[in-house]
């Protein structure tokens, strides 16, 4: 292989192949027209994992779940989720799953069906031998409905964050202070209200076992009064904004009123 046109920069590689473990190649600076030999590069076969996909109530073989291997960075899952880095199966018609080409180390796994809560399985393992992850039970999906009041402070976005990976959340758009997440897992859970990225409201909600669940979120306001003076003289008229800042640096408007 021969990768070209590589401006003077400091630069990392990862060389792929399915079913095959990636190799990663140090992080070095380069010069404008440095050749770099790498010489021969082998790529093992890593690390697999296998298991089962089945009901939750009733331990029935699920066939055609996905099960995703996140592949390992520096930082968050949540970085392999936004890049969609994965290595990616089907279960076959018992359930059963096969990963191969794992990196040796830490893994993280996530299971998911069509109406099925997902879920997270985390571990570590080396390529001395497969990993048995046993059977993994996805539950039947629940729905939450949530409703805000009031709506203008409630934000744009409902998410609910899986309990053993705060990384991971489920999401829908949350319009006019309503929105409806799922499938999501019965049982303690955190709704998540968000606003261009940033946190609005966030509290522990209990998902019943019934079809769906009504969550009521009433945000509270803080009245804030004053006088708005120029050169010593009340201003008569113009408004008065309360802004908010966001997780990218810009501000919002919380709540505008009407000097008088």
């Amino acid at each position: 292989i021969e990768i070209g046109q590589l401006a003077a920069s400091r630069v990392a590689l990862e060389i792929r192949a399915d079913g095959l473990s990636p190799f990663r190649v140090s992080a070095r600076n380069v010069t404008a027209g440095e050749a770099v030999d790498l010489g021969t590069i082998r790529l093992t076969t890593g690390m697999s994992l296998h298991g089962s996909v089945t009901a939750g109530e009733s331990e029935t073989p699920l066939a055609g779940a996905t099960v995703r291997v996140l592949r390992t960075n520096s930082f968050s899952p949540l970085l392999a989720v936004v890049r969609h880095d994965w290595i990616e199966t089907q279960s076959d018609e018992t359930g059963a799953f096969l990963l191969q080409g794992v990196l040796p180390g830490p893994w993280v796994v996530v299971a998911s069906a069509p109406g099925r809560a997902p879920l997270v399985r985390t571990g570590s393992g080396d390529d001395t031998a497969p990993v048995d992850l046993g059977t993994i039970p996805l539950e039947q999906g629940r729905t939450i409905h949530v409703t805000c009041e009031p709506a203008a402070r409630c934000g744009t976005e409902a998410s609910i964050v899986l309990a053993n990976a705060d990384w991971m959340t489920l999401s829908a758009p949350l319009s006019e202070g309503r929105a409806t997440v799922g499938p999501v897992a019965s049982g303690s859970a955190t709704l998540r209200l968000t606003n261009s990225g940033a946190v609005v409201h966030e509290e522990k909600v209990e998902v019943r076992q019934t079809a769906t669940t009504e969550v009521d979120v009433h945000l509270h306001g803080v009245d804030v009064t004053g006088s708005v003076v120029r050169g010593g003289e009340p201003v008569r008229s113009g408004s008065v904004a309360f802004l908010s800042g966001t997780t990218n640096g810009k501000l919002i408007t919380i709540a505008r009123s009407s000097a008088s």
